[in-house]
């Protein structure tokens, strides 16, 4: 049996503004699961989802205190198809990410508050925590594995925030000629 504290930070580098279009996307994709929000998926359906095909390349927004447990020998997301999952744990409180088993996760797990990383899994990609996350696991191989090539599919699938900057671009009008004025 082994503990460590993994992570303790206060995420500067992941915005507000960040958050809200994670949110966003996943809310849009029918992927935010919440039991006190009537336009959520109830938190029970969370652990089937990110365990089938079809979480592959989403973006998940869990916000809870309770555990999501994840079954043995499991694997979400892919290198091609990270997911990325987002525990918001409300006021500051504790949640559990409960991976039994040789359990694999392919993405980004960002953490909005506490978190316990339990069980045997690998984390391929990277784990973001705005206070403290302990890592906490009775077997031999539990990791957190930064992965760049995962890192880079993601930001290749999502549009999370654009920057415009003055003097980059100019917009050009096509002068009307004859094949271009109305009615030719």
């Amino acid at each position: 049996d082994w503990s460590s504290d993994v992570c303790s930070s206060d995420l500067y580098y992941i915005t507000d503004s960040m958050i809200l279009s994670l949110f966003g996307i996943a809310s849009s994709q029918g992927t935010y699961f919440n039991n006190d929000d009537p336009a959520a998926r109830p938190l029970s359906e969370a652990s089937g989802f990110l365990t089938s095909e079809a979480s592959k390349g989403k973006v998940v927004y869990i916000k809870s205190n309770s555990a999501v447990s994840i079954g043995g020998n499991s694997r979400i997301g892919t290198v091609e198809n990270p997911v990325v999952v987002v525990i918001d744990t409300p006021n500051n409180s504790e949640n559990v990410w409960d991976m039994k088993g040789n359990a694999d996760f392919y993405g980004i797990l960002l953490v909005l508050g506490n978190s316990t990383l339990r069980g045997t899994c690998s984390v391929h990609g990277a784990v973001y925590c705005s206070n403290t996350l302990l890592n906490k696991g009775n077997g031999s191989s539990p990791e957190i594995m930064y992965n760049a090539t995962v890192i880079h599919n993601i930001n290749h699938q999502y549009v999370i925030s654009v920057n415009i900057v003055p003097n980059t671009w100019e917009e050009y009008t096509v002068p009307r000629t004859e094949s271009t004025a109305p009615g030719s």
